[in-house]
């Protein structure tokens, strides 16, 4: 049994929970929870600091809009080639 597990079971699960844990990863991403995490509020207080300085907020804020938009779309990226990459049986 555990010769079965290991050569047929256990591949065909992993493929299949790689996969959702990757779509969740990536919609935890988008939560405000896990970008706090990462820093965003750190890079938002400091967006404000420079914003106060430079009284330009409109470049500051897109500016970092940008950014979080490249990570967004860096590991959707990630995710959907992994997704092509392991077939699902």
């Amino acid at each position: 049994m555990t010769c079965t597990t290991d050569a047929v079971v256990l591949p065909q699960a992993v493929r299949i929970v790689t996969l959702a844990l990757n779509t969740y990863f990536v919609g935890m991403m988008k939560d405000v929870t896990l970008i706090a995490v990462i820093g965003l509020t750190e890079f938002m207080r400091t967006a404000q600091t420079v914003v106060s300085r430079t009284v330009r907020p409109f470049e500051i804020y897109t500016f970092v809009a940008v950014v979080y938009l490249i990570l967004t779309i860096t590991f959707s990226c990630i995710v959907a080639w992994m997704e092509r990459r392991v077939p699902v049986y």
